[in-house]
């Protein structure tokens, strides 16, 4: 596919950057890092060949943090507005908000904007704005973060959004279950995949999950299960799961830690030998997950 703001796509994967401004992610065992150590990270994404990064205003530092390393590299990245229950009006909220952005990021633009709230999907104001940030060279795609089947069928057919973050997991195929990827396929959609790990949940210790998430223990097992027999690891299972679906542009990973992010280091090479153990996670869990337990913007905190 085609990408726009110059830059060089060497990996489907991208790397988010909330943990960078905020305590984040029901596995966080570290906090935030500093922002030195946020750099090396970021040096080692790219070194891996990561080209793309997400952050939001709702992030904290998050923006700050990877704007005082990605003035000095190549890098595409995507944020996302956040202030919709706002006095000002649309365009005038949405052109102090991009503003604030770029000059967070120290950036002359982006790659993508995205709206941070589905419910703004079937609202003409706010995407005649985000097309108004657009023509005026602010962004080179705008988009939307969707949590709801629903909200991606609607964005998958609109003629304005060009990019569509998605929940994409082991555990959520709620997507492959209904013509979205078909739709945003047909449509032109850019298409970013988060929650690969539902947060961190499916790596946290049992007697750590909270009480309300404990339905996740059995389909965990049966994962890991899986995977055993075809010789993966539950975190590669989860990045692999989303790089196994040729029609996902962009997989979105999450790191506290150098070590995590080094960890993914040649997974791709592993897509391929992959297949058998991605149907078998198909065939056992799709369908089976109660929608509270992969959608972490839910849960009780």
């Amino acid at each position: 596919m085609k990408h726009d703001i110059h830059v060089s796509m060497k990996s489907r994967l991208a790397l988010g950057t909330v943990q960078f401004g905020l305590n984040y992610g029901i596995a966080n065992k570290t906090g935030m890092p500093s922002e030195e150590y946020a750099h090396t990270i970021l040096d080692a994404a790219l070194d891996l060949g990561i080209r793309c990064f997400d952050t939001a205003q709702a992030y904290g530092d998050s923006e700050k943090v990877l704007g005082s390393w990605a003035r000095k590299h190549e890098a595409g990245i995507v944020s996302k507005y956040s202030d919709a229950k706002t006095d000002s009006s649309v365009a005038d909220s949405l052109a102090a908000s991009i503003k604030l952005t770029l000059e967070r990021l120290g950036l002359p633009c982006l790659h993508g904007y995205l709206l941070h709230d589905e419910e703004l999907i079937g609202d003409t104001r706010w995407l005649s704005g985000m097309r108004s940030l657009k023509d005026a060279g602010f962004v080179g795609k705008i988009g939307i973060s969707i949590y709801r089947p629903e909200c991606a069928m609607e964005a998958a057919k609109s003629q304005e959004i060009d990019i569509i973050q998605i929940p994409y997991s082991i555990m959520d195929q709620r997507l492959d279950q209904c013509e979205f990827f078909d739709l945003a396929e047909a449509n032109g959609k850019e298409v970013w995949a988060r929650s690969a790990l539902v947060q961190g949940l499916l790596l946290l210790e049992e007697e750590k999950i909270p009480v309300d998430l404990q339905g996740m223990i059995p389909l965990r097992d049966t994962a890991r299960t899986i995977g055993a027999h075809y010789g993966f690891s539950m975190q590669q299972m989860a990045i692999l799961f989303s790089l196994g679906n040729p029609r996902i542009d962009n997989v979105l990973i999450g790191v506290d830690t150098l070590e995590q992010l080094l960890d993914f280091d040649g997974i791709e090479k592993h897509i391929d030998a992959f297949q058998d153990c991605r149907g078998a996670l198909i065939r056992e869990l799709r369908g089976r997950v109660d929608p509270y337990i992969v959608s972490p913007h839910r849960w009780k905190r």
